[in-house]
């Protein structure tokens, strides 16, 4: 075997009717799994790993401007609560007074 294609096992799983056993390889992470007759190898490079995150740490900036973007739409939902409350309120108050007459 040439170094790359050595694998170092890591771990297994067996349950009744599929076995998988995992491995490390210089390149990347495999997977083996045995059911009955069939055999699956699935493969995760490193490298598509550090693609995938390479970009998951947003900066301050992004999220400042993020939350001043919603500052208006906060203020306009608020506005529009108050409006469809108004009415709610006034009768209400309304109900209330001719109770106590």
């Amino acid at each position: 075997m040439n170094d790359a294609t050595k694998r170092t096992r890591i771990g297994r799983d067996s349950n009744f009717a599929t076995r998988q056993l995992v491995y490390r390889t210089p390149v990347g992470i495999e997977v083996d799994e045995l059911d009955h007759f069939e055999i699956v190898r699935k493969r995760v490079f490193y490298d598509d790993v550090l693609l995938v995150t390479y970009h998951r740490q947003q900066s301050w900036g992004f999220i400042v401007l993020s939350a001043l973007a919603l500052v208006p739409l906060i203020r306009v939902k608020g506005d529009l609560a108050k409006v469809a409350g108004y009415p709610v309120g006034w009768a209400w108050r309304l109900r209330r007074s001719l109770d106590r007459m």
